[in-house]
């Protein structure tokens, strides 16, 4: 399967080539971090002492990162001579993680394009002994070349929505494999747990840990630390919190909240003379 993956890769790269070309020239602030994911720019894929235990863990973006950086310093304070690699696939994930992890021992990098010249040349420089995958993000050259070179893969904090579920069931053939490449599977519940197993992988290696957002404590995470309490938020005031959004959403978000602000009044928590909003006079 992993030959037909990467002969149609290779069919569709010129295509591919060229709307990437098209997206990073309308996007120019990307172009490094794309360059980077190719290996050809900065940073490079780095070289760590082979007396060293190499830990690579990955998070695709803000999301999965904020998760990570409490099992981050675990991994750190477990293993202190440990050489700890942070890798992410979006921009937006990258430039929290630098902030996240400014004045660490931690080296940051882009995840490698799944081209399969492009892995092999990450995977032979960094020579990880374990490899840690945040929630999701599977790429079948890197997976099958850590089995090829005999490095073990756990997923963390592993989820799978019933929409997704269905699609891996019709195409287990080639799932089955992605998942099986996991040395250790640890899912968020026990339904997903039972949605892997249901594809064949073996449950000896399938684990349900909980959710790392809902088990790390603020204090040891430096993201959540930086967020206020619910408690010092005014009781007078309506709180709206918007994560994980998307380049453009935010515009859409304020706009609507304007809009409720012109046309509405929020009502305090305890004051049940009045519905939360009420229509203003367009007298």
């Amino acid at each position: 399967m992993i030959f037909i993956y990467n002969t149609l890769a290779l069919i569709l790269s010129p295509v591919l080539g060229v709307l990437a070309v098209i997206y990073y020239i309308r996007r120019p602030h990307k172009r490094p971090f794309l360059l980077s994911r190719f290996g050809l720019g900065s940073p490079p894929p780095p070289v760590f002492p082979r007396d060293q235990l190499v830990i690579w863990v990955h998070a695709l973006s803000v999301g999965e990162l904020t998760s990570s950086m409490a099992l981050i310093n675990a991994i750190k304070k477990r293993y202190p001579r440990a050489s700890v690699l942070v890798s992410t696939t979006t921009l937006s994930g990258y430039e929290l993680a630098k902030k996240s992890l400014e004045g660490s021992t931690t080296t940051l990098i882009p995840f490698p394009i799944d081209f399969y010249p492009v892995v092999r040349r990450y995977i032979n420089r960094v020579k990880p002994d374990l490899f840690v995958l945040v929630e999701t993000d599977f790429w079948p050259n890197f997976l099958s070349l850590l089995t090829k070179n005999h490095i073990p893969a756990i997923l963390v904090n592993g989820r799978i929505s019933d929409r997704s579920i269905r699609k891996y069931r019709y195409f287990s053939f080639w799932f089955r494999s992605l998942f099986d490449a996991f040395t250790l599977l640890c899912m968020q519940t026990r339904r997903d747990a039972e949605k892997v197993s249901s594809l064949g992988i073996n449950p000896q290696k399938i684990f349900t840990l909980g959710n790392l957002k809902h088990t790390s404590k603020q204090a040891s995470d430096p993201i959540l630390g930086t967020v206020k309490r619910p408690t010092s938020f005014p009781d007078d005031k309506l709180i709206i919190i918007c994560g994980s959004t998307h380049e453009g959403e935010e515009k859409i978000i304020l706009d609507a909240v304007t809009m409720l602000a012109e046309n509405a009044q929020y009502r305090p928590p305890g004051d049940s003379t009045a519905p939360y909003f009420k229509k203003r006079s367009t007298d």
